[in-house]
């Protein structure tokens, strides 16, 4: 089957949805599809950076993601979008979030292929729907407009709080499916650490073996709560001497809030407690950061399901989490996590402290891990993509 992925974000950007997009085509593609991802012209740069090689075919649209954040044009992205689905004769389109969905709305009468839609973009009703708009009525209001159009053959929701958002803003009901997000759990289940593998390449010297290590493996963006992780890191530091990971500082989403996290890291005289990485650790390295790490916390807002807790989880990792929308579908207090209220950096720090003091409770949450993350492997996702493809495949023969 010729399938065409299109996200905005992709891997090497340390984003979730990014993430996930490639994830779905590597899997796709070692199940023997021909995929074509269409994505930003900036992914080129970190990848050639990187030098990183993808299993499939990739075609680089300009100003893509300027238009997604609502910085740029839609008339190159558009032209160039159709350029490519009108010579590719593709039997699936897959399109990734709403702006991406907008572009291809815009010419869905000259798209002959079924198109599929799933979105990463977290809800958080009723404050934002995209994240597009800053005015959470217009947000909303774009967000309901794009899941009404009609331009879509399928609509699969990654989580509950997904699916359910969806239907609230419109999504009909009777061509949208849940099939939970995820990582390749059993791969990382199976992941040791590798002393060949020299985290001081990324960390420099700013960890000693017997140093006490907290891992934040998130973007660095408000709704991630790094600022509640560092405030809470400055109470945990009056009784244990620890320090924080933020792998996401190597190359910061949102440079202001970066700075606002650093600024206070020195204001709460913590600063020397924060771990930077010295460049962007590739994907295929990060497990051996998350097994090097005592403790994983994941402090979002909200999350549409939580990909790094996933991950912490499935190498068996103690994970703090916040008892937050996307993430209560993961972690279960006192069973697989230790939860906190979220945006609580009071909370967090408690929760940190109880998590290094209690062994037992510590090696309870890790033994429960690994087995109650198996539902969210991306072969269970994508094996349910596979039969809405060849539904819609099958209903267009016959149609």
């Amino acid at each position: 089957m010729k399938i065409c992925i299109i996200s905005s974000r992709f891997y090497p950007k340390l984003v979730g949805s990014g993430t996930i997009a490639y994830l779905i085509a590597e899997t796709l593609t070692r199940r023997g599809h021909e995929v074509t991802v269409l994505t930003d012209q900036t992914v080129r740069n970190l990848r050639e950076g990187m030098n990183i090689v993808y299993p499939f075919s990739v075609h680089y649209i300009d100003g893509l993601e300027d238009f997604a954040n609502g910085t740029g044009s839609q008339q190159i992205p558009t032209q160039q979008l159709y350029g490519i689905l009108h010579e590719g004769n593709y039997d699936i389109v897959q399109v990734c979030n709403f702006m991406s969905m907008f572009l291809v709305a815009t010419i869905r009468k000259l798209v002959a292929q079924p198109i599929v839609f799933s979105f990463y973009n977290t809800p958080n009703f009723p404050h934002r729907a995209i994240g597009y708009y800053s005015d959470s009525v217009l947000d909303m209001e774009l967000a309901s407009f794009i899941l009404k159009s009609g331009s879509y053959d399928a609509l699969v929701a990654g989580s509950r709080h997904y699916y359910d958002s969806a239907l609230k803003l419109g999504a009909p009901r009777q061509i949208t499916t849940l099939s939970f997000l995820g990582v390749d759990v059993e791969e990382l289940s199976a992941i040791k650490v590798d002393q060949a593998v020299a985290l001081n390449e990324y960390l420099g010297d700013q960890i000693k073996p017997d140093d006490i290590l907290l891992m934040l493996p998130s973007r660095i963006t408000e709704q991630k709560g790094i600022m509640e992780a560092v405030q809470a890191l400055a109470k945990v530091k009056n009784r244990r001497d620890v320090k924080l990971l933020l792998t996401g500082m190597s190359n910061p989403f949102d440079t202001e809030y970066a700075h606002r996290v650093i600024q206070l890291a020195h204001d709460k005289g913590v600063i020397r407690n924060i771990v930077t990485p010295l460049k962007l650790i590739p994907r295929g390295l990060l497990a051996q950061f998350y097994l090097r790490a005592d403790i994983i916390i994941v402090p979002s807002h909200y999350e549409g399901l939580g990909l790094s807790a996933i991950e912490a989880l499935a190498l068996g990792r103690p994970l703090i989490a916040a008892n937050a929308r996307g993430l209560n579908e993961i972690a279960f207090d006192s069973q697989n996590a230790l939860l906190f209220v979220a945006g609580d950096s009071d909370s967090l720090a408690r929760t940190i402290l109880r998590c290094l003091d209690d062994e037992d409770l510590r090696n309870k949450i890790m033994t429960n891990a690994k087995d109650s993350v198996r539902k969210f492997g991306i072969a269970t996702h994508v094996d349910h993509l596979e039969k809405v493809y060849l539904d819609l495949q099958r209903s267009q023969t016959h149609g």
